[in-house]
Parts: C-alpha cells; sequence; structure tokens
C-alpha cells in the first residue's frame, strides 16, 4: 500500500500545546496549558574522549545544515494520555495534533508523540534530539522520524525549568517482553527482530554513536515500524527508540560494533533466561548469532 509522503522534518517552527493531563510527578510546579513552544536548533553532539587520548580521530561526520529550519508550520498538539513509564529523564505522551487553518494545505502528519523532560532535565533532552539530528540519515529507516526539538520558559514558573518537547514518529507495539509473573512463554520473536537490530545498530555505530542503556537493550525500546513513511526511503519492520544515553566517541568503529553485537546477545539471553526454557528448547530469537548455547530454531 502506498502511504503519504511526510511533510519535510524541518516544516513546524513551533507547537501551540493546547491541553493536556500531565503525569502527576512530572508536572508538578510545571506551566499550564496552553502555551506555545518554539523550534530550537540543537548543539552538535559532543564527542567523547578517552581519558587517555586527547586526539580527534575524525569519527564519521554525517552531513548535516547547520542552517536554522526553514519550515514555518505551526502545529497543534494536544496530549491525551501516557504512553510509556515515566523515566528518569522524560515522559512519553501519546499525541492529537492538528494544523490550524491558514498553514500550507495537504500536508499528512504520520501518528506523533511528545517526548517531555522532566524538570531540570533538558539538557539530557537536548542531547537526545542532537543524537537524532546526528542519525538523520536513519530516521523512518530503522528509528523514528523526528519532527524537531522544541522549549518554552515561563517567567512565572522559572524554577522549573524550560519546558522541552521532542516530537517523534509514533511506532507500533514492543517485542514481547517477559514478566516474573507469567505461567507461559509469549510466542516466539520474529526472526527479523535481530536482523533489523544487527542492521540498525551496525549503521548507528558508523557514525561513532554507542547505543548505551543501563543494562543494554531494554525489549520496550524495539518497536514495530507504524508503516507511514516517505515513498522514496525503505523501512525495516522495526524501530530501535530512546537514545537519550547514546554517546559519540572517537572510539574505532569496530569497538562500537563489537558493543551493539554484545548488546543484542544480551537482548537474546535477557528474553531467554526470563522464560525459564528447557534446555533442549529453541532460542526465542531463532536466528540469532549470539553468545547464547540454546540451539537455534
Amino acid at each position: 500500500m502506498n502511504m503519504a509522503p511526510l511533510p519535510p522534518t524541518d516544516a513546524i517552527s513551533c507547537i501551540i500545546l493546547t491541553s493536556g493531563t500531565f503525569h502527576e510527578t512530572h508536572w508538578k510546579g510545571g506551566p499550564s496549558a496552553p502555551f506555545i513552544l518554539h523550534r530550537v536548533v540543537p548543539p552538535r553532539v559532543r564527542i567523547f574522549h578517552r581519558p587517555d587520548d586527547e586526539s580527534d580521530k575524525g569519527i564519521l561526520q554525517p552531513s548535516r545544515s547547520s542552517e536554522p529550519p526553514k519550515g514555518n508550520l505551526t502545529l497543534h498538539v494536544s496530549l491525551t494520555s501516557v504512553i510509556s513509564p515515566p523515566g528518569s529523564v522524560s515522559v512519553v505522551y501519546a499525541t492529537q495534533c492538528s494544523i490550524p487553518d491558514g498553514n500550507v494545505d495537504g500536508l499528512v502528519l504520520p501518528p506523533l508523540v511528545a517526548k517531555i523532560a522532566k524538570p531540570r532535565k533538558g539538557d539530557d533532552l537536548t542531547q537526545e534530539a542532537a543524537i537524532y539530528e546526528e542519525m538523520e540519515s536513519l530516521q523512518g529507516w530503522g528509528i523514528p522520524w523526528c519532527f524537531g526539538f522544541f522549549q518554552f520558559r515561563s517567567v512565572e514558573h522559572f524554577d522549573f525549568g524550560p519546558v522541552s518537547l521532542l516530537l517523534l514518529e509514533r511506532c507500533g507495539e514492543c517485542i514481547p517482553s517477559p514478566s516474573p509473573y507469567m505461567n507461559a512463554r509469549p510466542p516466539p520473536m520474529p526472526t527479523t527482530v535481530r536482523h533489523d537490530l544487527y542492521q540498525i545498530l551496525s549503521r548507528v555505530g558508523k557514525l561513532g554513536i554507542y547505543y548505551l542503556f543501563e543494562g543494554g537493550i531494554d525489549p520496550k525500546h524495539v518497536l514495530t515500524a507504524a508503516g507511514a513513511s516517505s515513498s522514496n526511503v525503505p523501512s525495516l519492520q522495526w524501530r530501535l527508540v530512546d537514545f537519550v544515553f547514546a554517546r559519540k566517541t572517537d572510539d574505532e568503529i569496530k569497538w562500537i560494533q563489537n558493543d551493539h553485537q554484545e548488546q543484542i546477545a544480551a537482548l537474546c539471553g535477557y528474553v531467554w533466561d526470563h522464560y525459564h526454557a528447557t534446555a533442549d528448547e529453541e532460542c526465542p530469537l531463532q536466528d540469532h548469532s549470539c553468545s547464547c548455547t540454546k540451539p537455534v530454531l
């Protein structure tokens, strides 16, 4: 099925947050809707050097415009619900979006989420926005489309800090996540999970970016593609999300790739261990190449 082309990712210049029920632990002392958030161009990603090496080894630099966004679209956004448990940095909200009269006609937006930083965590979300800018060539292929980073600061709520918002394509369901309360194992993971994660993290690594997350890749951060994509961008079946702890370094690419392969292997082992499977059962990641010793289906 042919999907309508998406608008340019720099099309939106400001967001009017019209309404929303904020998570109680997230928004205590924050401003009330409505208010306007303006697009902010995040700074270039800082390159982290090892303590014993102060040289810049010239990790791949993606082509990225340093010009301000050219879009002038205003978007009305209403927060409808929290769609993931609050993290240490942000809360992700489902949205209802509309383009007010007087804007460009004919644009079709996919379902979007608003990732909003917790109080005094705006710098962390700014870092993630910069990482998304760095990975612009991967958007819509293996990571969500990012439609901009927006901020608002209220004089009345100055101590709350700037309201920082990352506007992202909404993806689908996550891979089956084991639970200690499960009496039966869920269906085996699709064979495309490992393949797509390898492809995504391989290209992320070639940009000199580590996908860092305490405990490795969380199954909740591997989501199905929503299906809305530009007609000229091929897409994998899965998306990797949440780059708030990602870091760009000057390490050799092979070391970054090795770390990413270990994370994929750890995901396989995590899923397997939590199924409490017997030794003669197949690994639920089916066609993996990892450190797991279980037989491959």
